[in-house]
């Protein structure tokens, strides 16, 4: 007889009124006897195992079988994690050898994320362990996979899936052996993509760098976005110095010239929060992105001034005490005395301080009206934003809170929109820097959508 291993999915067992793929092979493949069902914290908690051996112990009375059911509980939550389901599954297959040497050992390479069917695909085709056998299952149609509820949603009910599963009434086999190089280069594929929709050019890289199918061209362009990323503008030059694609990447703002070099920080990094927030939307968490924004605004604030007042504002109003800029009054005052003035205002005595978001602002207020700066009240509106993110800068730092994009919409005393204050800077840094091209601040969803195309 044989086994299955099958990692459990959200279309395990029974979804869309056909067979999820661990279902679907134990009908087709009579000869297993015993499966090892793996699951997840998410599935752990939804109850996905019990729903499974239900679905199983029917099938094996319909068919007249024994089928043996173990749960392998892993309590993963980060399921993107590649190397812990790697690992984990190459001990538990060696385990299950240890016991069974002569049995055949089935792989489900359809159930699970892509990187749970990656590991399997990889083990099934490198390794020389043990007597394995792949298998795809091909969905029947669109609907299963994405028209009905997920296995671990609460509405899910197992016995009226069993009852309607149209498998029952006439199977048509949608298992498939395939040629395993094949596979694994599919689902390193999928895992190079999922990694790259989250802007992981790290792990993309790492995942895609196989000289059996790797495109010289593709690589260097994620290895690009890797160092570009990390602000390694050397590496990230010359790893593309031959690429055909150079010309798009906006190379000239990696320029490490000193009179440039505030500028492409201050650009590069912008697009690198986008990035981050992008990402925050999709996880419904923005903690790290409300952290980093304020650093960032800072740097703004200074290049703005420069644009408007042409003065850099920590030489021209500031001390220095161990490494760190105070704004200094009686220069301030020597400057403009209506520049104090509105200082001791804004802050009822203003004293000499570190230099921060809500002096600066002070200062951005008046040179822009001492300049008669257009659509100076827009400007000065999103960085009043940015000064009343304060506090949800302060909760994510320092509190186990969660700060979603709701909170700040739903705040009577902030009403932000944060993807709208992103689009606003963009709107002050062309406004600083005139010759930015808009495809610019598109850079890396533009070279996301090639490279896709590409693998």
């Amino acid at each position: 007889m044989s086994i299955l291993f099958s990692p459990l999915g959200e279309s395990d067992p029974i979804r869309g009124d056909f067979d999820g793929p661990m279902l679907h092979i134990l009908r087709n493949y009579t000869d297993i006897d015993t499966c090892y069902l793996i699951t997840t914290k998410t599935l752990e908690e939804a109850n996905n195992y019990e729903k499974c051996t239900k679905a199983i112990d029917n099938l094996a009375k319909t068919q007249g079988r024994e089928i043996t059911s173990y749960q392998i509980r892993t309590g993963i939550v980060d399921v993107n994690n590649f190397d812990r389901f790697y690992k984990l599954f190459l001990e538990e297959i060696n385990k299950i050898i240890e016991k069974f040497s002569n049995e055949t050992i089935y792989l489900n390479l359809s159930s699970g994320t892509p990187q749970m069917m990656t590991s399997l695909a990889l083990i099934s085709c490198m390794s020389l362990i043990g007597n394995l056998k792949a298998i795809q299952v091909f969905i029947p149609n669109e609907k299963s996979k994405y028209g009905n509820l997920p296995t671990t949603h609460k509405d899910y009910d197992v016995d009226m899936a069993i009852e309607n599963n149209l498998d029952n009434l006439e199977n048509a086999s949608r298992c498939l052996e395939p040629e395993l190089m094949s596979v694994y280069y599919n689902n390193t594929k999928a895992l190079a993509k999922a990694f790259l929709e989250k802007f992981d050019y790290e792990a993309a890289y790492s995942i895609y760098n196989n000289p059996s199918f790797s495109k010289k061209e593709i690589l260097e362009l994620i290895q690009h976005l890797k160092y570009r990323q990390q602000l390694d503008v050397e590496a990230a030059k010359k790893v593309v110095a031959n690429n055909s694609y150079s010309s798009k990447l906006f190379l000239k703002y990696l320029s490490t010239d000193k009179k440039d070099e505030r500028r492409n920080k201050v650009l590069e990094y912008y697009l690198i929060l986008n990035n981050l927030l992008r990402l925050d939307n999709k996880s419904g968490s923005i903690n790290d992105f409300i952290i980093r924004l304020p650093s960032y605004v800072l740097e703004v604030q200074k290049e703005l001034i420069f644009k408007v007042a042409n003065y850099n504002v920590l030489t021209k109003f500031c001390g220095k005490i161990k490494d760190k800029f105070y704004l200094d009054m009686k220069k301030i005052e020597k400057y403009s005395k209506d520049l104090y003035n509105n200082l001791e205002n804004k802050f009822n005595g203003f004293k000499d301080t570190y230099i921060n978001l809500e002096s600066l602002n002070v200062i951005i207020n008046y040179e822009l009206n001492k300049m008669n700066v257009e659509d100076k009240d827009s400007i000065i509106d999103v960085f009043n934003k940015v000064e009343e993110l304060k506090k949800y800068r302060n909760i994510s730092a320092h509190e186990l809170k969660i700060v979603k994009l709701a909170d700040l919409k739903n705040d009577e005393d902030v009403k932000i929109d944060v993807n709208n204050l992103m689009s606003q800077l963009q709107k002050i840094l062309k406004y600083i820097y005139p010759d930015v091209s808009d495809n610019y601040f598109k850079l890396y969803k533009d070279l996301n959508t090639y490279i896709l195309k590409q693998l």
